[in-house]
């Protein structure tokens, strides 16, 4: 980074269209211009086009995705000519400290858990519709089973969709589609 060019703020924020797109993040300007036509998030990313997008991007992105940024460095922000905000300034410090905290660690006994519930809900729903025999209560409890499992799939597969179980993309993606689609 100590070899890119100093830019202002100003310059930054005049590359603020979705033709001439830079975003700041970490004190570092990016063009994103044409990233932002294969950006996985879709164009969202232009939302930023010509602001500091340094908060956005770390609670968005894996820690992985930092080093795809280097490719589209076009310059250091000078702090000189960017005062950080006071509100920003204490967010990011809050941030920092919970994240020494350990407070974005995922629990993957919690994960486990879940996991285990949810399969056990699954058996239990299955289990009383197979030994049902044709009594209303225990196909009512069964569907009652099933609809919670159903529900709490769906969360489940929330978690792994937005990659805060695993740090590996591929395997929250595998696990989300199987608990989606059960």
């Amino acid at each position: 980074n100590s070899k890119l060019p100093l830019v202002g703020m100003k310059e930054v924020e005049k590359h603020d269209s979705p033709t001439d797109a830079w975003i700041v993040v970490d004190h570092v300007a990016y063009d994103v211009t044409e990233f932002s036509k294969k950006h996985p998030g879709g164009r969202v990313i232009l939302t930023w086009a010509g602001m500091d997008a340094t908060e956005v991007f770390s609670v968005m992105h894996a820690r992985s995705t930092y080093n795809i940024l280097p490719a589209y460095a076009v310059g250091r922000v000078d702090d000189a000519t960017y005062k950080v905000p006071a509100i920003l300034s204490d967010f990011r410090d809050m941030h920092d400290a919970m994240r020494r905290d350990g407070l974005f660690q995922t629990s993957f006994a919690y994960y486990a858990y879940k996991n285990t519930t949810q399969l056990a809900l699954l058996a239990s729903s299955m289990a009383l519709l197979f030994t049902s025999h044709g009594s209303y209560a225990k196909l009512f409890a069964s569907a009652c089973l099933l609809g919670l499992f159903w529900q709490q799939s769906g969360w489940l597969a929330h978690d792994y969709c937005h990659n805060q179980v695993h740090t590996n993309r591929r395997r929250n993606r595998i696990m989300g589609l199987l608990w989606g689609n059960v």
